[in-house]
């Protein structure tokens, strides 16, 4: 392997992101290797949010990779920059083109259902959610992005809670999961449980929009 890729590699493994980035610039990719080149500035790009130049090398690896093993992660990764940049549609694309090939986990249920629920398809964000939680009846993202829908549509209140708590054992610190559960505590009518949760979730991410907005909207009417 070239020794610029095999460094820049080593460096985006260990999370320095800049530096890999610019090895990989100052490097001219061997013959072979220029897929791999590119999927990892593809990656380097995604992670510095710019996302314009993440898009143009994932793209490139898509089409001209003959490894189906690469070409999914890059599917996936394009699907998050999508995501990421509000283009739920071309993320809807990319992921439905990963279920296509037969590669069903959990993980590809519950991209699915937050790209559905992006643009309003509530139903059919529950059903990938569902079928996430077939696969993986533990999976924390599933469940709190399936119980947050539940109370925020208030479709089941109940069961938004205990999906909603049940990520939130998982990780007690995460402010999405803390943001949730005291979200679907709202829901329920009970807004001053619901502000225990929100204040934690507050004092862990405390420039989040949605959290702050839940906040202030939960704190005026538990007064």
């Amino acid at each position: 392997m070239n020794e610029g890729l095999k460094e820049a590699k080593r460096l985006y493994d260990s999370g320095k992101i800049d530096p890999a980035l610019s090895v990989l610039l100052s490097t001219e990719a061997d013959e072979g290797e220029e897929t791999e080149f590119a999927y990892y500035m593809g990656l380097c790009y995604a992670r510095l949010e710019r996302f314009d130049e993440a898009l143009l090398y994932l793209e490139r690896v898509v089409t001209a990779s003959p490894d189906d093993f690469r070409v999914r992660q890059c599917r996936f990764a394009l699907a998050y920059v999508y995501a990421i940049s509000k283009r739920s549609r071309m993320a809807e694309y990319e992921l439905k083109e990963l279920l296509g090939n037969g590669s069903e986990d959990a993980r590809l249920f519950s991209a699915l259902g937050y790209t559905a629920y992006e643009q309003d398809k509530i139903d059919e964000a529950l059903e990938f959610y569902d079928r996430a939680l077939e696969i993986d009846p533990e999976n924390a993202s599933a469940l709190n992005s399936a119980g947050y829908i539940l109370a925020n549509e208030g479709i089941d209140s109940k069961k938004a809670l205990v999906y909603c708590r049940k990520a939130l054992e998982s990780n007690p610190n995460n402010p999405a999961y803390l943001d949730s559960v005291g979200w679907a505590f709202y829901r329920s009518g009970m807004a001053e449980r619901a502000r225990v949760y929100l204040e934690r979730a507050v004092r862990q991410s405390p420039t989040n929009e949605t959290i702050l907005d839940h906040y202030k909207e939960v704190t005026e009417v538990a007064q």
